[in-house]
């Protein structure tokens, strides 16, 4: 159910306000970690008799020695933690999950981060990923920005025409640390009197200090102000090189008084194709670089979902990708109206992206590849993992989870019934794969209770505790966007 999609799309809105978190997008990684992990071998489950036999593993529930069931004891985090992505490191848990929100009227979703030391306690870390056009750096012009004129002024730096000459009211900061890419700056201004004349109040630019060009530049007419006394943003558009020293200068032309907040600074330009959607993350860390691919759809049409990527030296700080959007959805066939809920593999220098496509009836789940996520190529067997043609997954087969145990890679995906998606029948199916293209479905899915009619059991991600059990994360089909578990036991 394609987050990214529109309200006909296949994700429905689930009451999530961002839309569609049908999200198959798909807890990548698994955070648990992945191949072959301490969890056992698929032999694990022929444990001698007379010891404790070890937690089951993936290979039991398919060969009918083992099951999921509900842990009784309720939910993981707090209300609107969900859908999370997971990765162990080292002692602890790093978890990226769904943030819905409303601005200017428009349901968002962003990338929360939360961190747990067992898998059961979260803590909320704040955003990880935000819109397009949310700030991402910010300098209050007072305490944070040079001035060759004016003076300390409530909620800002001022200049007038009784005090002040024309001249630079704000300059610097000399920042040299933002990422190469299409930015925006934006400046908050006020004036007094937004009628008197139609003159020039102040000029912005961005300049170059290391190449000593002004890159951008504007003149900001009294019109132009909507009302007096009355903070309003401007932007400017300019391509930032890597390592640059940048300024992002006011000249004011003492003609009127002016006061500025604040200068932000966002990567990307308008129309910006993340600036509805950008969540539903898949996770890897490689070396010391940690990647997150998300869906990112926009408020303008013509970004109605596709998927992006950013990266981080920590997990905590993330820079988007200047290329962003990495993979584009096709305007015909299974994908036709928009991609999303991507979920992150390597192996043997190779990248995989699994992904979900949407056509307006059903989510599939496709595959592409590459050596960089750069550089990634769509296979052509796609859809890889289809919908079923009555079942319980006929409208929605959505990646969620990878793990891999024994030579398989084992999916745990969300499954639906046909559109409307907020009204179809919703719960989790394992799949397993040698080779991430051919994929078997589990003859005893769904494995989690299924609803009716609403969203839930849906959202799945696999997370290994530190006792070595395999638990399957969930949403709750109660009101609220909980995140319940459920554990992988023997069978009696």
């Amino acid at each position: 159910d394609d987050s990214t999609a529109d309200d006909d799309d296949s994700t429905a809105d689930d009451d999530d306000s961002t839309a569609d978190d049908d999200d198959s997008t798909a807890g990548d990684d698994d955070s648990a970690a992945d191949d072959d992990d301490s969890t056992a071998d698929d032999d694990d489950s022929t444990a001698d008799d007379d010891s404790t036999p070890p937690p089951p593993v993936l290979a039991d529930l398919w060969s009918g020695a083992a099951h999921f069931v509900v842990d009784p004891a309720g939910p993981l985090g707090w209300s609107g933690f969900h859908f999370p992505t997971t990765w162990w490191d080292g002692a602890e848990l790093k978890a990226w999950y769904i943030q819905n929100d409303v601005v200017d009227g428009i349901p968002r979703s962003i990338t929360g981060h939360a961190s747990s030391t067992d898998g059961v306690t979260f803590a909320d870390q704040g955003t990880a990923i935000d819109r397009g056009g949310a700030w991402q750096w910010s300098w209050n012009t007072a305490t944070d920005l040079l001035h060759a004129i004016g003076h300390n002024d409530s909620g800002g730096w001022a200049a007038t025409t009784a005090a002040d000459n024309a001249g630079y009211m704000a300059y610097g900061p000399y920042v040299s640390s933002l990422p190469a890419g299409p930015m925006t700056v934006s400046f908050e201004l006020l004036v007094d009197n937004n009628s008197a004349d139609n003159l020039p109040v102040v000029s912005l630019d961005v300049f170059d200090a290391t190449a000593g060009a002004i890159v951008a530049q504007q003149d900001i007419l009294r019109s132009e102000f909507a009302a007096p006394w009355q903070l309003q943003t401007f932007n400017l558009e300019y391509t930032q090189q890597a390592s640059h020293v940048m300024e992002f200068r006011t000249f004011y032309y003492d003609v009127s008084f002016v006061r500025q907040a604040e200068v932000g600074v966002s990567q990307g330009q308008v129309p910006f194709s993340d600036d509805r959607l950008a969540s539903f993350p898949g996770v890897w860390k490689d070396g010391d670089t940690w990647y997150l691919v998300y869906e990112a759809a926009g408020t303008d049409s013509s970004w109605p979902g596709d998927i992006s990527l950013a990266t981080s030296p920590d997990g905590l700080n993330w820079s988007k990708d200047s290329s962003n959007p990495i993979l584009i959805h096709d305007t015909t066939g299974w994908e036709s109206l928009n991609i999303g809920t991507p979920s992150l593999w390597k192996e043997q220098g190779t990248w995989l992206l699994l992904y979900h496509g949407w056509n307006g009836q059903d989510v599939q789940l496709g595959l592409a590849s590459g050596p960089s996520l750069d550089s990634l190529t769509k296979h052509p067997a796609n859809p890889v993992l289809e919908t079923s043609t009555n079942g319980w997954d006929s409208g929605t087969v959505g990646a969620r989870s990878i793990r891999k145990q024994g030579g398989w890679y084992y999916m745990a995906y969300e499954g639906s019934t046909d559109p409307p998606f907020d009204a179809a029948n919703w719960s989790t199916g394992i799949a397993r794969s040698q080779d991430l293209v051919l994929w078997e479905k589990y003859s005893g899915n769904p494995v989690l209770p299924i609803t009716n009619a609403s969203f839930g059991y849906d959202g799945p991600e696999f997370i290994e505790t530190p006792d070595g059990v395999l638990h399957l994360t969930f949403r709750h089909p109660a009101a609220g966007n909980w995140t319940w578990r459920a554990s992988l036991q023997w069978l009696p």
